[in-house]
C-alpha cells in the first residue's frame, strides 16, 4: 500500500474518492475513520473534503518501523 500523498500546487483538500485513488486506502476505511473521528472532514454542502495536510497527518499517525531482517 503507498501511503506517499503528493498533492499537485495549489491542491488543499481531496473528495474521499481522490483519497482513495491516491493512497490506495479502502473507501470503507477512510469512512471507519472520519466516523471514529480519527480523519478531520471540512463538509461544504453536500461535500466531504479531507484537507491535504490532514490527510498526511494521519497517515503519518499509523506509520510503523520497519521490520529487520
Amino acid at each position: 500500500m503507498s501511503t506517499n500523498i503528493h498533492p499537485p500546487a495549489g491542491k488543499l483538500g481531496y473528495r474521499i474518492s481522490e483519497l482513495v485513488g491516491t493512497s490506495g486506502i479502502s473507501r470503507s476505511t477512510i469512512y471507519n475513520e472520519i466516523k471514529a473521528g480519527r480523519l478531520p472532514v471540512v463538509k461544504l454542502g453536500r461535500s466531504t473534503i479531507i484537507l491535504a495536510s490532514d490527510a498526511r497527518q494521519w497517515l503519518e499517525s499509523h506509520r510503523q518501523p520497519a521490520k529487520a531482517g
